[in-house]
This record gives C-alpha cells, structure tokens and sequence, in this order.
C-alpha cells in the first residue's frame, strides 16, 4: 500500500496527465475540424466540376462522405475529466480514504484517456488517407475524361 506522501505525488501526476490530454484531445478535435472543413471544399469542387468529370463526377462523393461521418466520429469521442469531487468524499474514513480514492480513479481517467486518443488518432489517420484517396479518383477521373 502505498503512502500518503506516495499517493500525494501520483495525484499530482495523474493531474498533469489529465492536464497534458484534455490539450491533445482538444488539438485532435481542432485536426478533425480542419478535415473536415477541406473536405466540405473538396465536395464542392467536386461538384462544381461535374462537366470536366463527365458522367463519373460523383465517384469521389462515397469517400468524401465517409471523411464526414469519421470526422462526426472523432469529435464524439468524450474526455474522461477524472473523479466527481464529492462522490469521492467518505466521511468515516475522511482525508485518507479520498486521497486514495482520488489517487484510483484518477489513474483509472488517465489510462481510459490513452485509449480514446489512441483511437481517436487511429480515425483521423484514416480521414486523411480516404482525403487523398478522393482527390486520387478525382484526379483521375480528369485525366480519363480527356
């Protein structure tokens, strides 16, 4: 078991991590907005140039779609902010009792918060390939229509 001075410094870690991801999910969430903005222009250049595409201009439309809804995704992907103050607080056992308690769930947000970046990460770098991979196909499509 660890001491109160141990678990004095494991909550001042585990705040500093929790710190440190809610600013990486908040740069994710501003990737994926990014994204998804260059896709809506991607949309509308591809509709706009459905006569240079010919008949098959609305092949890149599916992945451009999809970007859209992953990118849906990634923004719901919620941030564990770590323990609710008061449930926390057991009076009989009073200080101690919390701090463990703080010094578990708080690990517990970190490590759930590792995961959902690490997933969230994993869609935005599938937006991105699915990006190019439409402006492949639209490429494409111009070059064959010629």
């Amino acid at each position: 078991m660890p001491s109160e001075a141990e678990i004095d410094a494991g909550i001042s870690i585990a705040e500093t991590q929790l710190q440190l991801q809610a600013a990486l999910f908040g740069s994710l969430d501003a990737r994926a907005a990014g994204l998804l903005g260059f896709d809506g222009v991607l949309i509308g250049v591809d509709i706009a140039t459905q006569a240079q595409l010919g008949s098959h201009w609305w092949f890149p439309l599916p992945g451009f779609a999809l970007v859209a809804v992953l990118c849906v995704v990634a923004f719901a992907t919620r941030f564990s902010q770590g323990p609710v103050l008061p449930d926390l607080y057991d009076p009989p056992d009073a200080w101690v009792s919390f701090k463990r308690s703080a010094y578990r769930t708080l690990g517990e947000a970190v490590a759930r918060n590792e995961e959902r970046i690490r997933d969230k990460r994993r869609v935005l770098n599938w937006v991105a390939v699915l990006l190019v991979a439409g402006v492949v196909v639209a490429w494409l499509l111009s070059r064959v229509i010629r």
